[in-house]
């Protein structure tokens, strides 16, 4: 009975004192006595890849508990800031998994969270970066490893933590450590639980793109960026040892490229360095080849005698330096020389950052640049006439854009191009000349950046090595140097760009298919046709990292060149239209067709080749531009005349809204549609006599509609698919289908 009172009695108590509280302070007691939830930080203004990151390194690894063993590891990452505290990044690793005496070389491809731990503890809305910041990681990837035998896949999990430090405002240095697991395959040696511990420790730097746009933030004409004045070049010409007995210069005479960065500090001074060759093959003995380090002093003598002008059309620089060089020729060996260095460039403006320069110079090496010349002087003196081009960005032009108001819009562009590729060790060989393809969607940012995604093959014509193919994604930056200058809205007949990127893909070859990644770099030169059309010349050089060319180093390089054209779509992207839903965002379909599958088309003949296949599915748009999809599809092939199998598959994918992305507006009420699908799926085999298997793989779609009203739509499909290895008893990394269907949709 006590008990019961004085609960009573503190219950009228806490009424009383409430309601006195919720009278006294405005809000009541209890929202000043509860914590108010932390509030989340966010981006003043985010758009997609405002706060792109791109970095990479190398480092260790160590696999096993008991007995540790290292190995070398090395990365690459690029990703987004979604938020000021969460992100999202996807990587290439590589190296070396050590482990009982076995050595297995691995290559994994991830998607990684990352999470701003600085970010989570800093006050307010906004974040303000921080010198030294702290992220955590979470991920997995799709590893292969290769040893002795065939490449094995399989799956990595991890986690990491990361300590990030600010060199300056967009260049950055980081140490991460990474803990996970990794399946027996990837290890290349097995337990009797099928996985194994690694830890990874990399350190490495990154570049970020700055919160405001460099050169951009506070215009002023008297203040310009580092970046202003720089200028890279690339020349070519002939060259000849003039100490030699004139009748025989002819039989010294070479060849002399060369490559340079350098930057003007003023209208006057600038500083060059520059990475030349040299090779020669006098007569009756062994060709030299020589490579040359430089470092020389610019001066621009036409503004120092007649003063500064920045737009001339025509000007002298004089230049001098000295040379560190590497000479080799059989049967002296390699030898190590010094050089100094002195001459002219005449410069032609052909654009405002682009101009043609001729380059009459000499250099003067010790005896051992070119070893045969030992019994005719102690040093060589070589004149060179070299021609090429020199790009020099101006930042006070851009500034002055800037402050104008005239800086550009967004554009998309979308391109096709052919031409030609080889091997470095093959090019004489017009048999391995391979012509290639390429369609390409760009994404051009107000900066005069872009980000490329690309579809390209690769096919050699049949030789004694049998046919080889090659199909890959690539993803690439691009750089407008010109649009720098002129802004994205430049109307200069000439545009100079820089390309650098990777690609993901596979190829096949000598009855082998590989998983083949490459990295490459190269440049464009694009001749503006019309405000929307351009004609350009693209000239890369890759790396291939297949294990097709294992122990060719020299014979990974992969030169190529092609010619396109490409379309540019002037908008401004994500207009409030595309924000929202379209009023029918959900759609189901069913489609059927027909195709190809590599697994049985060698055992077949005739149409039995083709399969058929049907397929149910269900979307959701998101928005304008972005969706999701899910479906069900069934696939039928012949084995032989008697028996049929069966691949089903359970896709996930992500949907596009094509037309709405180029144009920037709603068109769901046009005639025309046309929509992208891309994802992962499982794909299940089975068939009378086989044993059912179940096996991953990834899928895109091209769907080309035609809208017969409101809710109902008809479309064409092209789409292929790739399914992991396991799907067919054979060595094959993969196999993949092409279809071609014909469907209709409910939108509602």
């Amino acid at each position: 009975m006590n008990n019961m009172i004085r609960t009573a009695m503190i219950s009228v108590i806490a009424t009383a004192y409430t309601t006195t509280a919720h009278a006294q302070i405005d809000g009541g007691a209890l929202e000043y006595m509860l914590q108010r939830p932390r509030v989340a930080k966010q981006w003043q203004h985010k758009k997609p890849f405002d706060h792109l990151f791109v970095d990479g390194g190398i480092g260790t690894s160590v696999m096993g508990a008991r007995k540790p063993e290292f190995g070398l590891s090395g990365g690459f990452n690029i990703g987004d800031w979604i938020t000021p505290e969460h992100g999202v990044r996807l990587n290439i690793n590589t190296g070396e998994w050590s482990t009982q005496g076995v050595k297995s070389k691995y290559t994994t491809l991830g998607l990684d969270y990352l999470l701003n731990i600085t970010a989570i503890a800093q006050s307010g809305r906004y974040y303000t970066p921080k010198r030294f910041e702290v992220y955590g990681i979470a991920g997995a990837a799709l590893a292969i490893a290769h040893n002795a035998g065939p490449a094995d896949y399989g799956i990595d999990v991890h986690l990491g933590l990361r300590g990030q430090l600010a060199l300056s405002r967009n260049v950055y240095a980081y140490l991460e450590p990474r803990f996970g697991l990794v399946e027996d395959q990837i290890s290349q040696v097995n337990n009797w639980h099928g996985w194994r511990p690694f830890t990874t420790l990399t350190m490495g730097f990154g570049y970020r793109l700055p919160v405001v746009r460099k050169h951009y933030a506070a215009p002023d004409k008297t203040k310009h960026s580092f970046a202003d004045g720089i200028f890279v070049s690339g020349l070519v010409g002939a060259t000849f040892l003039s100490n030699a007995h004139n009748a025989s210069w002819g039989d010294y005479a070479g060849v002399r490229p060369m490559a340079s960065v350098g930057k003007w500090f003023d209208p006057y001074n600038a500083v060059r360095l520059s990475l030349s060759a040299v090779t020669m093959r006098p007569t009756d003995q062994k060709r030299t080849k020589a490579l040359s380090s430089q470092v020389e002093y610019m001066l621009n003598l036409s503004n120092v005698l007649t003063g500064a002008y920045p737009e001339r059309t025509f000007w002298l620089n004089l230049l001098g330096g000295v040379s560190f060089n590497r000479s080799n020729c059989q049967p002296y060996g390699l030898k190590n020389s010094w050089g100094v260095s002195g001459g002219l460039q005449a410069n032609v403006r052909i654009s405002r950052g682009l101009s043609f320069v001729i380059e009459p110079r000499v250099d003067i090496y010790n005896k051992h640049f070119i070893q045969q010349n030992g019994h005719f002087k102690p040093y060589n003196v070589m004149p060179s006439l070299l021609t090429g081009f020199v790009y020099t960005y101006h930042d006070r032009y851009a500034i002055e854009r800037r402050a104008n108001g005239d800086c550009g819009t967004k554009k998309v562009s979308i391109s096709i191009a052919g031409g030609l590729a080889s091997t470095s060790t093959k090019m004489k060989q017009s048999d391995y000349w391979m012509p290639t393809a390429r369609l390409s969607y760009t994404q051009w940012l107000r900066s005069a950046n872009g980000l490329r995604f690309s579809l390209d093959g690769t096919m050699r014509r049949y030789t004694a090595e049998g046919r080889y193919a090659k199909a890959v994604a690539d993803f690439d930056w691009l750089a407008d140097l010109t649009a720098m200058n002129y802004g994205t809205e430049n109307r200069a007949w000439l545009s100079l760009r820089s390309v650098v990127g990777f690609a993901i893909g596979a190829d096949y070859g000598a009855h082998k298919a590989y998983f083949a990644p490459d990295v490459h770099a190269g440049g464009q030169a694009r001749i503006r046709l019309s405000s929307t059309t351009g004609l350009f010349v693209e000239p890369t050089m890759a790396y291939e990292l297949s294990d097709r060319f294992k122990g060719k180093n020299w014979g990974r390089v992969t030169p190529r060149v092609l010619v396109g054209i490409d379309y540019v779509l002037n908008r401004e992207k994500h207009t409030s239209e595309l924000n929202e839903a379209p009023e029918q965002k959900n759609v189901v379909d069913v489609s059927g067709g027909m195709g190809f599958y590599s697994g049985n088309f060698g055992k077949v003949s005739g149409t039995k080749k083709l399969t058929y296949n049907v397929r149910a599915g269900y979307g959701r748009w998101l928005n304008g531009v972005h969706g999701v999809y899910g479906s069900v599809s069934e696939t039928f092939l012949k084995r032989d005349t008697e028996h049929t199998n069966h691949i089903t598959t359970v896709a996930a994918d992500y949907m596009m809204n094509i037309r709405n992305a180029i144009t920037g507006e709603q068109n769901d009420d046009r005639l025309f549609q046309l929509t992208g699908l891309a994802g992962v799926q499982m794909g299940i085999s089975s068939g009378e006599g086989r044993k059912t298997k179940v096996v991953p793989g990834v899928n895109v779609a091209l769907q080309a509609g035609w809208r017969l009203s409101r809710h109902f739509e008809i479309y064409a499909e092209p789409s292929a698919v790739v399914h992991g290895k396991g799907i067919e008893d054979s060595n094959s990394p993969a196999h993949g289908e092409l279809k071609f269907s014909i469907g209709t949709k409910f939108h509602f």
